[in-house]
């Protein structure tokens, strides 16, 4: 049995989440809207549908707490079709929108010059997001189609997700079972994989392309200039001689210029960006610290591991679900506080400035 005390400072945290999310995620959606346009870059319109799945998922909380609190669905068979469904297509969206973050990072810092040549940010951002989007809702779907009220015992009314043919008896059925295993392995562990792999390309690539440019600087500067006006004296002579060797010659030096200018893309995206790409491992370390230890009670839960005769079950439950809110509050103040351009809007809103 949760003690008084802590059940009145768990609502209070609750609310202070609730607060704290809705105001936070709705600065930072306006200010991706109101932004000059020379300010929206690709990573900008992720971290706006990051926090648009955040602000859904908020909304559906107070419903979700009312629910987990009482034992019983008061709202309805409508919002039992759309609230929970709603809130696991959030979840999706924002799983993906990390991953897509990550390897939009990876993509511009690997492989610069092959980014370069991608559409306007504008329309790939517009791109990705609808895939996200129709993804997540696809996913989804069947819950959104078998939600329904079940009279439980005792009076209480649930809300469940009973497929053609289900029973209370059988809930969950397989399918259920694995509609919802799926969804946890798009939702958690490709999404880790995803982030990881794009952190180690970066990782090889970069620490390739700074051993090649410490390699050319020594050699550069052997070289005195009188040897260099020798060298291309004597270059000069081999190209008359032996044209082949000439056009080898020219390769070689447009695949220098080339990493040159990988070098340079990269160094123009890290300064222009570099406060995204900084703040991204600080939304990723929280979304993990916030979602994962619900998620792996709730599979440990749902497979049996965990017996429901436990006498910590439900306050366990209670607590890693607060846990789970967290993330949806502490990303805008991470946008406040590691980019100068979320610092400035927050910093307006706070002093009401235009």
């Amino acid at each position: 049995m949760e003690p008084f005390g802590a059940r009145v400072f768990r609502f209070f945290l609750v609310a202070l989440v609730l607060s704290a999310s809705l105001v936070g995620n709705a600065v930072v959606v306006h200010t991706a809207i109101t932004a000059r346009q020379q300010t929206k870059v690709f990573l900008y319109f992720l971290v706006a549908n990051l926090s648009i799945a955040e602000l859904i998922n908020t909304c559906t909380i107070p419903f979700l707490v009312v629910y987990d609190e009482l034992g019983t669905w008061y709202f309805g068979e409508f919002l039992c079709h759309i609230v929970s469904p709603l809130q696991v297509t959030a979840l999706l969206v924002t799983t993906s929108t990390i991953a897509a973050i990550a390897m939009y990072r990876c993509w511009f810092l690997a492989f610069p010059m092959i980014a370069q040549r991608l559409p306007s940010s504008r329309r790939l951002a517009l791109l990705v997001i609808t895939f996200i989007w129709f993804a997540s809702i696809v996913l989804v779907l069947p819950n959104f189609i078998y939600n329904t009220e079940v009279q439980g015992p005792h009076g209480h009314v649930w809300c469940l997700t009973l497929f053609t043919g289900d029973t209370i008896d059988t809930f969950p059925s397989t399918g259920l079972q694995v509609l919802s295993f799926l969804r946890i392995a798009i939702n958690f562990v490709v999404a880790v994989v995803l982030v990881t792999a794009s952190y180690l390309i970066v990782l090889y690539k970069v620490r390739a392309l700074g051993k090649r440019s410490r390699v050319y600087e020594h050699n550069s500067k052997g070289a005195s200039q009188t040897e260099r006006n020798v060298e291309g004296f004597e270059l000069g002579n081999m190209c008359h001689v032996n044209p082949a060797f000439c056009a080898d010659h020219d390769e070689q030096r447009s695949y220098e210029n080339t990493q040159s200018s990988e070098q340079q893309t990269i160094l123009n995206v890290t300064t222009f960006e570099a406060d995204i790409f900084n703040l991204f491992y600080a939304i990723v370390l929280i979304f993990i610290i916030g979602y994962y230890p619900y998620q792996i009670f709730y599979i440990l839960e749902y497979t049996g591991k965990i017996s429901i005769h436990w006498r910590y079950l439900k306050i366990t439950r209670k607590y890693l679900l607060l846990l789970a809110f967290f993330p949806s509050a502490l990303h805008p103040i991470c946008y406040g506080t590691m980019s100068n351009f979320y610092y400035k809007a927050f910093t307006k809103f706070i002093l009401c400035r235009n």
